[in-house]
């Protein structure tokens, strides 16, 4: 997908492709989304929350925690916006609630549009704007869906799978271009595989397709 063609679909066709995905991949994409939009939420219990929902999409552990954060997230917004506190912002309210909404317990069609959503409203930016924003971190975990990749097993090789993880892990994908040619020294020939590593200008995230395609994931 091209950048004029993610600006041109419809809110019905971002869902249809946010749905088609799996829903540790909707979720993953919900918590970038925050990660990228509100990042100006200087606030412990919101980071928090992100790491919680980062987490449960990959383990599936626990609700529990997830429960935690979402109530964490409630008694912030209350206190945010008692009737003594200074502060009011709905900028802030909107994105506390997106970031609630991707810490839900059920990852579900329409949960990253939900956030979007929010988060326009929060930064107070045009919806072309927010896409703009976005298109990069939807490119990095959604991919292309209309050119699939076939994947080869022997390019998951030992070298490939440990660059993979340790980005994966630390949240750090510098090395995208060495991951790029150690898949290449095994032989891959996939010029989106390799583009997508090697474009100085991409965002990266926990999710990225590539990487999940060298680890294994869904």
């Amino acid at each position: 997908m091209t950048e004029e063609e993610w600006f041109a679909i419809s809110e019905s066709e971002i869902r249809h492709l946010v749905g088609a995905s799996s829903p540790r991949r909707q979720r993953l994409l919900a918590v970038a989304t925050c990660r990228v939009l509100g990042e100006w939420i200087n606030y412990p219990a919101a980071h928090a929350a992100l790491e919680v929902a980062e987490t449960f999409a990959d383990t599936g552990k626990t609700k529990a925690a997830l429960r935690r954060s979402r109530q964490s997230l409630v008694v912030l917004r209350n206190e945010l916006y008692a009737p003594s506190s200074p502060l009011i912002d709905g900028g802030v309210e909107h994105a506390l609630f997106g970031i609630q909404v991707a810490a839900s317990e059920n990852a579900v069609i329409g949960t990253v549009c939900h956030v979007i959503e929010s988060l326009i409203i929060a930064e107070g930016i045009a919806d072309q704007g927010a896409r703009r924003t976005l298109f990069p971190v939807f490119r990095d975990i959604i991919g292309n869906p209309f050119r699939p990749i076939s994947f080869s097993p022997s390019w998951r090789t030992e070298t490939a799978v440990l660059l993979a993880r340790q980005m994966y892990d630390s949240r750090e994908f510098r090395a995208m271009p060495i991951l790029a040619d150690a898949l290449q020294d095994a032989d891959c020939d996939s010029d989106d595989i390799l583009n997508h590593c090697r474009d100085a200008k991409q965002t990266h995230v926990r999710g990225c397709w590539v990487v999940d395609l060298v680890l294994g994931k869904a």
